[in-house]
């Protein structure tokens, strides 16, 4: 049985998730995350959206682990009100045991990669690959070919993209980075867009963001538009986006005790100076790698020919005939924990780095936990891993 369940990558069928269309809703997107960093794409052709988010990045502030000190007296009131079948003074009364609502996870920022030019789509393709936590997607445009990648790299703290024109100086973009939480942009001339934020709520109560995103062509003229960053006439275009939070642990308040966030993030993009587009992709897939190669999972056979097949028409024609999810979808939840990322951020909630927390304020206060195909792993309930940041960063009673 071993045999059969754990095979070497060479083995096995490249695992890779693929759509002949960007996405439209965030259930379609496309993941990738470092285990703090995250973004989901989805890829589209006039409008290429990422969903930004930073796993520290959470309303509220540290309270009192002594808070519901006492509480314990209103059990014996509450049980006589519900033998007494008086449950609205029952319901009333566990108020005092309930203690304060926890926190809302805070959606980061949204990165838009709008395309100046117009014509007709043809050709178009997106995949994730996870044998290498690689997002692709490429189109034909204008009788010109584009093709663009983006990873979350672990080792330098960032997620890049390349972006490129196989035949002429086609890429003309403007770069719009913003946010749904309050913030202020500021666009440079050297190619650099700088955003700064905090969480929904009272400032000097809550976590504050700085992310910096950097723009580099080899070929094209990067200008500056208000807060944007207009790119014209380049055959290739590379991306960094960077954050830090003053988070600063779950007992330090994250502005009086909060962690340097604009030093951190400023130190975080000049590492990137001393590295070329190659050298991060290289580091970034050995990181991945060393762990994604420990175990691969077969689940029954698979044929070469269903590789040619956009994910979501292999999916549906699978269960059409009463089968189960297919094995891409199955190592699709190990992508985005690389486990020394697990071991860095330990005293943080779990919830899948990759996802996108779509409000400032979720009815669950968490990310969203609907599951979705192909996103059921990435929406999965977020679960306490180390319990304590969740226990001491209450807010108090609404």
């Amino acid at each position: 049985m071993t045999s059969t369940l754990i095979a070497t990558a060479q083995q096995r069928l490249p695992m890779q998730l693929w759509y002949d269309r960007p996405a439209t809703y965030f259930e379609e997107s496309l993941p990738i995350g470092n285990g703090k960093l995250g973004a989901c794409v989805y890829g589209g052709v006039a409008d290429n959206t990422l969903y930004l988010n930073d796993i520290t990045f959470w309303t509220g502030r540290p309270v009192d682990p002594n808070l519901d000190a006492g509480a314990s007296r209103w059990i014996p009131k509450i049980r006589e009100a519900l033998f007494a079948e008086d449950y609205a003074l029952a319901d009333s009364l566990q108020l005092h045991v309930q203690g304060p609502n926890s926190q809302y996870f805070q959606p980061l920022a949204t990165l838009h990669i709008l395309n100046e030019d117009g014509g007709e789509t043809t050709s178009y393709k997106r995949s994730l690959d996870l044998d290498s936590a690689l997002c692709h997607d490429e189109y034909t445009q204008a009788r010109r070919r584009y093709s663009r990648e983006y990873f979350a790299s672990y080792p330098d703290k960032a997620i890049a993209m390349r972006i490129r024109c196989h035949n002429g100086r086609g890429i003309n973009y403007r770069l719009l980075l913003t946010s749904q939480v309050p913030h202020g942009v500021k666009a440079k001339d050297n190619g650099q867009i700088t955003l700064t934020g905090h969480a929904i709520g009272e400032v000097k109560d809550n976590m504050h963001f700085c992310g910096m995103l950097m723009a580099k062509s080899s070929d094209g003229v990067i200008t500056v538009s208000d807060s944007t960053l207009l790119v014209r006439d380049a055959s290739d275009l590379t991306i960094y986006f960077v954050n830090e939070t003053s988070f600063n642990g779950a007992f330090h308040h994250p502005v009086s005790d909060g962690a340097p966030y604009i030093e951190n993030v400023t130190d975080d993009l000049w590492h990137l100076v001393n590295l070329t587009y190659d050298e991060m992709r290289s580091r970034h897939v050995a990181d991945y790698l060393q762990y994604y190669n420990r175990m691969s999972l077969t689940l029954g056979p698979s044929s070469p020919a269903d590789l040619t097949i956009p994910t979501d028409s292999l999916l549906k024609r699978h269960t059409d005939n009463g089968g189960v999810a297919e094995t891409p979808h199955r190592q699709w939840w190990r992508q985005p924990f690389p486990g020394n990322a697990l071991l860095q951020l330990w005293a943080l909630p779990a919830h899948l780095m990759l996802t996108h927390s779509l409000r400032p304020r979720q009815p669950s206060r968490s990310v969203d936990t609907t599951p979705f195909f192909p996103m059921a792993w990435q929406l999965h309930r977020q679960h306490q891993f180390g319990g304590e940041l969740l226990a001491r960063r209450g807010c108090q009673p609404q």
